[in-house]
């Protein structure tokens, strides 16, 4: 079980660096700057904060590409098939979104686990 409180914390330290990447001016500085946000929530495993850190993303390709991150991770790594949805719903190409929902059905449909995560490759 995780612990609450290191939880609360590392949401707040990844917040509080969304705020501030939000002031960069250059919104293609800005999206550099937001997908290390959101790989830094990846690697803390708060999938919900990497959602909301990558809904800040002005590029949609770039967006979708780390909306997809975070579903492979989230399912693969942790096993969290709620956070995975969550990131595929907010994807925007709807041929990246089956894929995402597509890469679900299969997960829970397996019966064996795989020590195989896809988006490591990515």
């Amino acid at each position: 079980m995780t612990n609450p409180t290191a939880t609360s914390k590392a949401v707040e330290e990844l917040q509080g660096l969304r705020a501030t990447a939000k002031h960069i001016t250059s919104w293609t500085q800005r999206d550099e700057q937001l997908v290390t946000i959101v790989r830094r929530a990846i690697d803390k495993r708060e999938y919900r904060a990497a959602i909301d850190v990558a809904s800040d993303i002005t590029s949609s390709i770039t967006r979708d590409k780390m909306l997809a991150h975070i579903a492979c991770y989230a399912l693969h790594l942790s096993g969290d098939r709620i956070a995975a949805e969550a990131a595929a719903s907010a994807v925007t190409s709807r041929i990246s979104r089956d894929e995402i929902y597509r890469d679900i059905v299969t997960w829970a449909a397996s019966e064996s686990e795989s020590n195989d995560i896809p988006c490591a490759k990515l």
